[in-house]
């Protein structure tokens, strides 16, 4: 990822996934990651001694996401992806939140106990929507709920993207751009829809 920040023009790098949701079949009620091959660290275990599929050391990662920072590049973890997401409510969207906030936002716990930190102290600047199967309900209080989350720090911007599909509208996402607030939503070439290409 620093190569491509230091030899391109790009100015935004959404970085996956997130790919498990707390209310996916298999999850065990917290989230899961998923960087391919550029981490594959042991999984955080939980305060009450579950066991998640959530990396807790992603080192390369993290220099990476500084390093293209130090540039002026935004890095914004991605959520969802390929993999079969989704929130059952209003609650757990907002639960949601407050995970990804903890374990990607400003360090809330040094010990790891509460939250996992894939990427350490590096605070990343924000989070992309990119749901791809399932219902689209939810996603709009977890839009608000995370920009509930960037007001209490005021040190620093934080963004949310979003990459509909190619229907429109987006079966996925829509109710959620209608109802809460994106600060980029990615189109292709065209202007008519769709992905980060």
């Amino acid at each position: 990822m620093s190569y491509f920040c230091q030899t391109s023009t790009i100015d935004i790098i959404p970085i996956g996934f997130v790919n498990v949701f707390p209310d996916d079949s298999g999850s065990n009620g917290y989230p899961g990651t998923n960087y391919g091959n550029a981490c594959g660290s042991s999984y955080w275990i939980a305060p009450d001694g579950t066991f998640t599929q959530m990396f807790t050391t992603c080192d390369e990662i993290a220099e990476d996401v500084q390093t293209c920072q130090d540039l002026g590049i935004k890095i914004l973890v991605s959520l969802g992806g390929a993999s079969d997401v989704s929130l059952n409510s209003s609650a757990s969207a907002v639960d949601f939140a407050d995970f990804l906030w903890g374990a990607y936002g400003p360090e809330q716990d040094t010990t790891e106990t509460a939250y996992p930190r894939p990427f350490g102290s590096t605070i990343v600047d924000g989070f992309d929507l990119d749901i791809e199967s399932g219902s689209d309900a939810y996603y709009s209080d977890l839009v608000t709920e995370l920009r509930v989350k960037f007001a209490t720090y005021a040190d620093k911007s934080f963004y949310i993207s979003g990459a509909p599909q190619c229907v429109v509208p987006d079966a996925h996402l829509d109710s959620a751009i209608s109802n809460s607030y994106f600060d980029y939503v990615y189109v292709d070439w065209k202007g008519s829809c769709n992905h980060k290409d």
